[in-house]
């Protein structure tokens, strides 16, 4: 039942990380998140933070403190041949204190030390999520790019599909030869194949982003970056301008 338990309950985590639309900065928040080189690091961090308080203790004295009881039973012989029944008790106690006074800056050393661990364990987190954050968002930018060359694909397809219907018409009509009709299916068919491969390249853009998150890649979808078109600034109203500074 337990096993059952926690089948159903990856499942649904899985498939409501898999309905929900990842934006760019859920994608890197995510990995640095769960990425197990970053848990590594800061483990590793959390480790330097307990061998800088070890150090620390080596500058503070020692203390040692210690009790014994001992307890004896039986006959002692008091006169030659004359025994009696005694017990005997004792307690002793102890104290020890030491304290380092000189051991050739080695405390110092070791605590200088365990303080250049952590910072260059910290500059390794740091790399590491500055690598897994550029990855993600290039594997995010490449999504991006291959979306923008299926919808192109799209288009074009549409168009010459569009187009084939309309020499088909004209050539049944008599307006155009036959011949006509083969281009515009060798180009339908060009637009085609270009249609799957821009589609591929989308879903193997999408497989990467997955992979990268370490989630299913089914129903995997991210948010689409409207960028608005940058070349509307550039255009004039009139082209008098243009035709006299030619």
């Amino acid at each position: 039942m337990k096993k059952v338990l926690v089948f159903l309950a990856l499942s649904i985590s899985f498939q409501s990380l898999a309905q929900k639309k990842w934006s760019l900065k859920g994608c890197v928040d995510y990995a640095l998140e769960h990425n197990i080189s970053v848990k590594q690091s800061q483990n590793t961090l959390l480790l330097n933070d307990q061998d800088i308080i070890s150090a620390e203790g080596n500058f503070m004295p020692s203390f040692g403190v210690g009790a014994s009881q001992s307890l004896s039973l039986g006959n002692v012989e008091v006169f030659e041949g004359n025994f009696l029944n005694r017990t005997f008790n004792s307690t002793n106690l102890g104290l020890n204190v030491s304290q380092d006074i000189f051991n050739g800056f080695r405390n110092l050393n070791i605590y200088k030390q365990a303080n250049a661990n952590k910072e260059v364990s910290q500059l390794q987190l740091d790399l590491i999520k500055d690598n897994i954050s550029l990855n993600i968002i290039n594997a995010y930018l490449n999504i991006l790019f291959n979306h923008e060359n299926l919808e192109t694909a799209k288009s074009q397809y549409a168009f010459s599909e569009n187009q084939l219907e309309r020499v088909k018409a004209l050539v049944d009509a008599g307006v155009q030869p036959q011949a006509n009709i083969f281009d515009a299916e060798a180009t339908f068919s060009s637009n085609a194949q270009q249609l799957t491969l821009a589609q591929n390249n989308y879903d193997l853009a999408l497989l990467s982003l997955a992979q990268l998150l370490q989630i299913p890649s089914q129903a995997f979808e991210v948010e689409i970056i409207d960028v608005g078109t940058p070349s509307i600034g550039l255009l004039y109203d009139d082209v008098n301008f243009i035709v006299n500074y030619a």
